[in-house]
């Protein structure tokens, strides 16, 4: 079995990974966020009256991830370097001729994969939330219910003077805080996304872009960002 990473062999992709984060970064799951960007594009711009009415509703019923043709979507990547371009004809296909000149209105191929690359990560970050609480839940009883017992301190990895292994317990559990305080940073740091249409100039759209600046109303699944962050538009 040919592996260029450790992620790529049996042997070793449990130790460095589980199948959760793993689908969570598949191909099917960036192309399902690629979609879920197309959709939560339309059904922004249907909100604030640049598309029309009922137009986002229709696209987003008449696509899903299971309709794509892989094959004929990676021959179109091929030729144009990118997957967005046979996304897009693909989504055109499965969506009424009269709402699917509207897939994709005003947006750049940027724009697009950056939020999709975006939404992969905050779902990636929340299974590294939930695994590290659950650590740290188990460190906190650990520490308690160890406070007592003692143990060998180490010191260039010799036996040193003695401590307890709750006292070591307190040790890691510090720490895990600490990654899940910064967790939170990275969250309203760095989940941001960038949509400044083919010259980052959002002239496609007009002269203004506050139609475009959304909130809660960007995206509406709850596997979205709606909830985190706002889509904030190039300069």
């Amino acid at each position: 079995m040919a592996a260029a990473t450790v992620h790529d062999t049996s042997l070793f992709r449990d130790t460095f990974g589980t199948e959760e984060i793993r689908e969570c970064f598949s191909e099917r799951s960036y192309v399902s966020k690629l979609i879920e960007a197309e959709c939560a594009l339309a059904q922004a711009e249907e909100d604030q009256g640049v598309i029309p009415l009922g137009t986002a509703k229709v696209i987003r019923e008449h696509s899903d991830v299971s309709k794509i043709d892989w094959p004929l979507l990676a021959k179109r990547a091929e030729v144009v370097g990118y997957p967005i371009l046979g996304l897009v004809e693909q989504m055109a296909s499965w969506v009424p001729h009269q709402q699917s000149g509207y897939i994709h209105w005003g947006a750049t191929t940027q724009d697009i994969m950056d939020l999709a690359s975006q939404l992969q990560i905050k779902d990636g970050i929340a299974i590294v939330e939930r695994h590290l609480g659950e650590t740290i839940n188990t460190l906190e009883s650990m520490s308690s219910k160890y406070r007592d017992t003692p143990m060998a301190g180490r010191t260039h990895l010799q036996h040193a003077l003695p401590i307890t292994f709750g006292y070591k317990c307190g040790v890691w559990l510090s720490g895990l805080r600490r990654h899940a305080e910064r967790l939170q940073q990275i969250k309203e740091r760095c989940l941001l996304v960038q949509f400044g249409g083919a010259a980052g100039t959002l002239a496609s759209l007009g002269s203004s872009d506050d139609g475009i600046r959304q909130d809660q109303s960007w995206l509406q699944h709850p596997s979205s960002l709606r909830d985190d962050y706002q889509l904030r538009s190039a300069r």
